[in-house]
C-alpha cells in the first residue's frame, strides 16, 4: 500500500470509501429511527400502539438476524454486502416520500420499511466489522476503529436534539388520543397542554 506514515489512513483510498459509507450508514440509521415514527404520527395519524409497534419492528432485526448474518457474512464477499446494504436502505427510505406523493403511504409500508432497513443495517454492520481487519494493516486497526467510532458518535449526537423535539410531538399525540377516548369511558377530561382544566364529562 502506498501510504505516507505521517498521514496514516487519510491516504488509504479503500478505507476512506469504507469510512464514508459507514458515516452515511450511521446518519441514515439515526434518520430512519427518527423519520419513521414522526411520519407515522404526523402524516398517518398513527395510534400510540402503532407507533410502539413500529419501534419494536425496527428493533427486531437486531435480535433475530444478527447471529445468522454473522454466519452468512463469513461465507460471502464483504464489499458487495456493504454496497448492497447501503443501496437497499436508500431505496427503502426513498419509497416513503414516493408513496406519499402518490397518496399510497400506509402504516404497513412503514412497518415493512423499518424491518427491512433494520435487516440491511445488521448485514452492513457485521460486514464492515469483518472487512476492516482485511482492509488495513494490523497497526492501523486502532486508527481505523477510532475514525469509524467518530462517525457513530457524531451521528448519535446529531440525533439527540431531534429526538428531544420528537418527544413533545409524541406526547401531544398521546394526550389527544386519551382526551378523545376518556369521554367514551365516562371519565373526566384531561387538562389541556396549557394547564387549563376542561369540564368534566
Amino acid at each position: 500500500m502506498n501510504l505516507r506514515p505521517e498521514r496514516g489512513l487519510w491516504q488509504h483510498s479503500d478505507f476512506l470509501k469504507l469510512w464514508s459509507a459507514e458515516t452515511v450508514s450511521q446518519f441514515g440509521t439515526q434518520f430512519s429511527a427518527l423519520a419513521l415514527p414522526l411520519t407515522a404520527v404526523i402524516v398517518l395519524h398513527a395510534s400510540v400502539f402503532e407507533v410502539a409497534a413500529l419501534n419494536v419492528v425496527e428493533f427486531l432485526p437486531f435480535v433475530l438476524v444478527s447471529l445468522p448474518a454473522g454466519v452468512w457474512v463469513d461465507r460471502l464477499p464483504r464489499r458487495p454486502i456493504l454496497v448492497l446494504g447501503d443501496l437497499a436502505r436508500a431505496a427503502l427510505l426513498i419509497s416513503i416520500p414516493v408513496a406519499y406523493a402518490f397518496d399510497a403511504l400506509t402504516i404497513w409500508q412503514l412497518f415493512a420499511v423499518g424491518f427491512l432497513v433494520g435487516i440491511a443495517t445488521v448485514f452492513f454492520d457485521v460486514a464492515y466489522q469483518a472487512y476492516l481487519p482485511a482492509l488495513v494493516d494490523r497497526h492501523q486497526l486502532v486508527e481505523g476503529n477510532s475514525k469509524l467510532e467518530i462517525s457513530r458518535s457524531r451521528a448519535t449526537r446529531w440525533s439527540r436534539p431531534c429526538r428531544a423535539h420528537r418527544r413533545p410531538a409524541e406526547r401531544a399525540r398521546r394526550d389527544r388520543l386519551r382526551r378523545r377516548e376518556l369521554p367514551r369511558l365516562g371519565a373526566p377530561h384531561l387538562p389541556d397542554p396549557q394547564g387549563r382544566a376542561t369540564a368534566e364529562a
